[in-house]
């Protein structure tokens, strides 16, 4: 995604790197959402969660589990790839750690908050779209 917006917008670097960390969030963001209908769907459809309920562990101490792992996969490898995005997009030097710190704290709330929709739909045949909406009012602020 983001390779292309210089191809697609302009390639002056002075736009680029105004417009960086707000594309950088909207990686973030594609990234959680694409993967946040499969985060329970699968448990739910072998028979597992169930299996998950009865377990003697507390029921949030392994939702934050498969939270945490989805961070994982989805938050954590971009925040780590954002100084390198940060250089292909001309932003200022100092500013690759900052954005980096923000991008993995800020991907942990979108896969935490993520969960909380993903949840709700579980039981649902096509709830991605339903998904979607319910989530996406509560990442704006």
């Amino acid at each position: 995604v983001i390779t292309l917006f210089p191809i697609a917008i302009s390639p002056d670097p002075e736009l680029l790197a105004t417009i960086a960390p707000g594309l950088l969030w909207v990686a973030a963001l594609l990234a959680a959402l694409l993967s946040l209908d499969s985060l329970f769907r699968s448990d739910y459809d072998d028979g597992s969660l169930e299996q998950l309920l009865l377990a003697p562990q507390p029921l949030a101490a392994l939702s934050l589990a498969k939270v945490a792992v989805h961070w994982l996969l989805t938050g954590l490898p971009l925040a780590l790839m954002a100084p390198v995005l940060g250089i292909m997009l001309a932003l200022p030097a100092g500013s690759y750690a900052v954005l980096a710190v923000s991008l993995a704290l800020g991907t942990a709330s979108l896969s935490l908050i993520g969960a909380i929709g993903a949840a709700l739909t579980v039981g649902l045949a096509r709830g991605g779209v339903l998904l979607s909406l319910l989530v996406l009012p509560l990442y704006i602020p």
